[in-house]
């Protein structure tokens, strides 16, 4: 088990536990009638239906919540900690102890492809006339 999946499953608790917390209101609500014991508004009678339908909204939507949250901090996992990265070739060393490609390591892990370009910096040091030409295409025709 890794570290974060206590984290993950400390949110999830708290996520559903808040739904268990927001059912129980609505059926309180419904069977104690709390607008009229708290503030004193008028009675209203008891109406189930409402409150089974509020219910079956609710539940269904914490239940999204939930799944989505423990997706979304799983996937946190992966940019979690320290990488070991090779200083000169930039593959990097998995769990196993094996060193795979950049790309490969995070295609596998994060379902992260990558697009390959040169910055400015790179451009111009590498291909200087590349440079200039993009310099005097981008500023245009001189009066």
């Amino acid at each position: 088990m890794k570290a974060n999946d206590g984290f993950c499953r400390q949110v999830c608790a708290w996520q559903a536990a808040a739904a268990v917390l927001i059912v129980t209101l609505i059926w309180l609500n419904e069977i104690l009638d709390l607008p009229f014991l708290i503030m004193g508004a008028p009675m209203t009678p008891v109406n189930w239906r409402e409150s089974l339908l509020e219910t079956m909204v609710v539940v269904p939507i914490f239940g999204l919540l939930i799944a989505w949250s423990w997706r979304v901090l799983a996937r946190l996992r992966l940019l979690e900690g320290i990488v070991p990265v090779c200083s000169n070739c930039r593959k990097i060393r998995d769990e196993k102890g094996s060193w795979s490609p950049m790309e490969v390591y995070f295609h596998e892990r994060a379902r992260t492809d990558f697009s390959h370009g040169i910055c400015p910096d790179c451009l111009a040091n590498l291909y200087p006339e590349v440079a200039q030409k993009r310099a005097s295409d981008a500023s245009g025709p001189q009066p």
